[in-house]
C-alpha cells in the first residue's frame, strides 16, 4: 500500500477520516482504475519492450556473451523485466518509494559488482526508448517517473564503481 495512505490510516486510527483525509483517499481511489489499465497495457507490451532492449544491448556490446556468459541476453531480459515490473507496481500503488525500497538499491549493488556501468546504462536508455515506442504517450508518461527513480539511483552510484 502507498506509504502516504498507510500514514493516513495510522493517524486516523480510532476516529473517522476528516474531510482532507477523505479527499486524499478519494483522489487515490479515483486514479487507481486508470493506473490498473496502464499496468495492463504495460504487461501486454512487455515482450516487445524487452525484445527491443535486449537487441539494443547486444548490438551495442557485441562481446557481451563472451564476457558475461552464453545466457547474457537472458540476464539482460531478466534484469530489465524486474525494473519494468517493479516500476509498474510503484505506478499502480502511486508510491515513488516502492521501486527504490524494493529493488533499486539491491539491484544496483549487484549490477555494480558484476556488469560495467556503461552496459547497464545502455540497457536503461534502451528501456526508456522502448517504453516510449510501445506505450501510448499517456501510459509512458505515467510510468516514466518510476523508471527514472530506479535509473537515477543506479546512475548516481554506479558511475563511481566504473
Amino acid at each position: 500500500m502507498n506509504a502516504e495512505l498507510k500514514n493516513l490510516f495510522r493517524r486516523a486510527e480510532g476516529r473517522y477520516l476528516d474531510d482532507i483525509e477523505a479527499g486524499q483517499l478519494r483522489d487515490y481511489a479515483e486514479g487507481l482504475l486508470s493506473r490498473l489499465a496502464i499496468a495492463t497495457a504495460i504487461e501486454r507490451a512487455e515482450t516487445s519492450i524487452l525484445d527491443d532492449v535486449v537487441a539494443v544491448v547486444l548490438a551495442g556490446m557485441p562481446n557481451m556473451s563472451g564476457a558475461h556468459g552464453q545466457d547474457a541476453d537472458q540476464k539482460v531480459r531478466r534484469d530489465q523485466m524486474m525494473v519494468l515490473r517493479y516500476a509498474t507496481h510503484a505506478m499502480v500503488a502511486h508510491d515513488p518509494n516502492f521501486i527504490y525500497d524494493k529493488l533499486s538499491v539491491w539491484l544496483r549493488t549487484i549490477l555494480v559488482a558484476l556488469v560495467p556501468h556503461e552496459i547497464v546504462m545502455v540497457g536503461y536508455r534502451a528501456l526508456l526508448e522502448a517504453c516510449a515506442r510501445h506505450l501510448t504517450p499517456s501510459d509512458h508518461a505515467a510510468l516514466l517517473p518510476y523508471l527514472r527513480i530506479h535509473i537515477d539511483e543506479f546512475a548516481s552510484h554506479g558511475s563511481r564503481a566504473a
